[in-house]
């Protein structure tokens, strides 16, 4: 009998981390890959993972130039996929193998259209999501899921069942942790797969050439990381340079490092005078893979990055959250707050969140 063949559905570095994982423990199967120019420098990861070998084929769409289809389009295409499927995917991607199972992470229209195509070859298609980060385990993304499964009204569940039908032929969703899922649906069972960390040579090796690691320039060599987010290019104001400014007052400017998020344009840290990183594309869950961490302080105000080195690695560490101080309280995603929560006390207890930045020092 032939092998299973998995095609994985990539939009981040982070999800192509979870999809070489798992090629490494599920070694008799064929692994297939997409990487999508959603990925910064997303060529550069196309060709490298072609020369690692890993997968049997991989395949590259620039979501950029396929036309976004809104939720009526997605319903008309329902009815009439051929019009949609040659102007949506088939021109884009020639697939070199029948598909047992679809792998993906996102909730998009792309990933609706691309298991509408793969059906055409195989009807059994099993679909299968896995986690996108800590945002998976969140109550908001269990209530995501839930909305479109669980229309309220006839109506509804009429049209997302041809809007969103993917969702509802879902399989089961893979995580690295089921312990921590914040919800649960008897429709979409849950299952855990082990992530191998620094228990597998040739995943580490598989992982440093595939990120290029032998060429990264920063050290990292700070006692103090400072975790920036996304609030800034969202247009969300809040007080993250005040707050790191009362910290570097403490312990001294030049002793903190800087990692910036990768979707803001804008270095504001560097302007201020910190040492900030000149790497943006490689994902903390690599980097802290081949970071020793044991003397280091991660801060953020809420960056999931100050907790997976423990729960991805169990690396000793202390850590420092700021989102029970950082203002304006509207600016942050509260939502996904109780998830960090949960993880603090039942899994990181080396992770603080202080009420004032008086504790942020004595902890520091």
């Amino acid at each position: 009998m032939d092998n299973k063949k998995i095609l994985f559905f990539c939009n981040t570095p982070y999800q192509v981390l979870f999809t070489i994982n798992h090629c490494f423990i599920e070694k008799n199967v064929q692994h297939s890959i997409i990487v999508t120019d959603a990925i910064k420098d997303f060529r550069h990861m196309y060709n490298k993972l072609k020369q690692s070998n890993i997968f049997k084929y991989v395949y590259i769409i620039e979501l950029n130039r396929i036309k976004k289809l809104n939720k009526w389009e997605c319903l008309l295409a329902y009815y009439a996929q051929t019009y949609f499927k040659k102007n949506f995917i088939k021109k884009y991607i020639d697939f070199k193998e029948v598909y047992d199972e679809l792998w993906f992470a996102n909730f998009n229209t792309e990933v609706t259209y691309l298991r509408r195509m793969l059906l055409e070859n195989n009807k059994n298609l099993k679909t299968i999501m896995f986690e996108d980060g800590f945002a998976t385990y969140s109550d908001y993304y269990g209530r995501t899921l839930y909305d479109i499964l669980k229309p309220q009204n006839v109506i509804y569940s009429f049209l997302r069942k041809r809007i969103y039908d993917n969702y509802y032929h879902l399989n089961a969703i893979y995580v690295f942790n089921a312990e921590m899922m914040m919800w649960n649906m008897e429709e979409i069972p849950v299952k855990e797969i082990k992530f191998l960390g620094n228990n597998n040579s040739d995943f580490l090796e598989a992982i440093y050439n595939l990120y290029g690691l032998e060429q990264l320039k920063d050290t990292y060599s700070q006692k103090y990381i400072y975790f920036e987010e996304s609030y800034f290019e969202e247009g969300k104001k809040v007080n993250d340079i005040n707050l790191v400014g009362r910290i570097a007052e403490h312990v001294g400017k030049e002793n903190i490092f800087i990692k910036t998020h990768p979707r803001n344009k804008k270095n504001r840290f560097k302007e201020e005078g910190y040492i900030t990183n000149q790497d943006t594309i490689i994902p903390w869950e690599v980097l802290s893979l081949f970071i020793p961490l044991e003397e280091k302080v991660l801060l953020t105000i809420a960056s999931v990055s100050v907790l997976t080195p423990k729960i991805l690695l169990g690396q000793c560490y202390k850590g420092i959250m700021l989102y029970k101080i950082a203002e304006p309280k509207e600016s942050l995603r509260l939502d996904i707050i109780p998830t960090y929560e949960k993880i603090r006390y039942q899994f990181a207890n080396n992770v603080q969140a202080p009420k004032t930045i008086n504790e942020v020092l004595e902890f520091l």
